[in-house]
């Protein structure tokens, strides 16, 4: 299945105010996805309502 990946103003402005360590974590997270969006360290999980068809995935604790 192809996936689209969209990184909204909103997201680039938010991405930019994290820490790098966060940012690094992210790159090499979002490579994880693209190979295997089910691999268990990331916790995917498909978001509910209006964003029912995305999915989001963690990168830290606190940040998803």
């Amino acid at each position: 299945m192809k996936k689209i990946i969209q990184r909204t103003g909103k997201f680039e402005k938010s991405f930019s105010k994290l820490q790098n360590n966060v940012q690094e974590k992210f790159l090499i997270r979002i490579k994880i996805f693209i190979d295997d969006e089910n691999a268990a360290m990331l916790k995917t999980h498909q978001l509910k309502g209006k964003m029912k068809s995305y999915y989001a995935f963690s990168v830290t604790g606190d940040v998803r």
